[in-house]
This record gives structure tokens, sequence and C-alpha cells, in this order.
């Protein structure tokens, strides 16, 4: 199943990150590749202010 994760920081900072998930474990894996891509292009945005939501893709 594809599952997208959006990352959306305190000024509208965006990230989204769509991937196949064969195994619950995996969806672990998923949201933490999407906070990193998040934190690689907004490095200077508080961590602690950000939503996940995760939905099919």
């Amino acid at each position: 199943m594809d599952v997208k994760v959006t990352v959306t920081g305190p000024a509208g900072q965006r990230v989204e990150h769509v991937v196949g998930v064969r195994q619950a474990g995996d969806l672990a894996e998923l949201i933490s590749q999407a906070l990193d891509m998040y934190r690689g292009l907004y490095p200077d945005a508080p961590p602690f202010e950000k939503t996940v939501k995760i939905e099919h893709g």
C-alpha cells in the first residue's frame, strides 16, 4: 500500500513523502525519513513544532 507522510512546520514549511509500505514496521521508517527530509530542508525550524499527517498515497 502506498502511504503519504506530510510534515508541516510552524511557518507553513512542508515536506511530503510517498512510499510503498509492506509491514507496519515500515511505517516508522517512513516517518523517520520524512522528518529527516524536513530537518534537511528547514534546519532552523523548531523541532518540537511539527505536525505529521499520514494518509493513503
